[in-house]
């Protein structure tokens, strides 16, 4: 009797250590990187600009103009920013206005002028000023750390997200795949690792995981994301004499 009185006790002891232990670890705060406190990561934020696309309104409207759309994009010199392709391809016909909105919220009309669809990634033209995100020279490495910047959801949120990851795949892929979350909106933002010391535009974001589940239904996930590297921009450049790039 007095041995399972003891087993008793003893399983008593270890079931109360074992959500002493659960408690404790649940408590304790998740490592993050410290955004907040990197001086040198919030120019990052200053390269990304919201695209607003937008149905004009008509003569009988009385709401104005409205938003059928939200992307995001990156300056990369004086007067010009890239964006994803699908971002422009996917317009509706009779949508005829799209805006990017600047650092002090004014809006500017913009243009596409180079573009390259297999690869998902455009030129567009406007009244853009640097902050100008400057370009690496060679694909990141599996493993490297990366941030993504963009405006997903910027329509409904207003607010533009910075997520941390790793760059997943090896350099020699058509794409570059990253642990950095996003979402709807988040297309045409930037990958972002470090290079020389400094934080340097790698990838224009392009898509999100997506598994296919039934007809017309498919997973999402967000924390995969895949980007077009940022040599496909560079080659676009070559056909813009007058872009400066950092």
């Amino acid at each position: 009797m007095r041995l399972y009185g003891s087993t008793v006790l003893l399983r008593i002891l270890a079931f109360v250590t074992f959500l002493l232990a659960a408690a404790y670890v649940s408590a304790a705060p998740t490592p993050q990187p410290q955004i907040s406190q990197r001086a040198e990561f919030s120019v990052i934020r200053d390269y990304a600009r919201p695209i607003l696309i937008k149905r004009k309104a008509s003569f009988l409207s009385l709401s104005g103009d409205q938003i059928v759309g939200s992307a995001s994009a990156i300056v990369i010199a004086p007067g010009y920013a890239t964006t994803s392709y699908h971002v422009f391809g996917g317009i509706p016909k009779d949508v005829t206005v799209v805006h990017v909105m600047l650092v002090d919220e004014d809006e500017i009309t913009v243009k596409m002028v180079a573009k390259d669809e297999d690869n998902d990634v455009v030129i567009i033209k406007g009244n853009f000023k640097c902050p100008c995100a400057p370009l690496t020279k060679k694909r990141p490495y599996q493993d490297q750390e990366a941030y993504a910047v963009g405006f997903p959801a910027y329509s409904m949120v207003q607010s533009q997200f910075v997520t941390w990851g790793h760059v997943q795949n090896k350099p020699d892929a058509a794409y570059i795949l990253t642990t950095t979350n996003t979402g709807p909106g988040g297309a045409g933002g930037g990958i972002f690792v470090k290079e020389d010391g400094k934080w340097k535009l790698a990838g224009i974001v392009t898509a999100i995981g997506r598994t296919p589940l039934a007809p017309n239904v498919a997973q999402e996930y967000n924390w995969m994301l895949f980007s077009s590297p940022v040599s496909n921009v560079q080659e676009l450049l070559k056909k813009i004499p007058d872009a400066k790039t950092i």
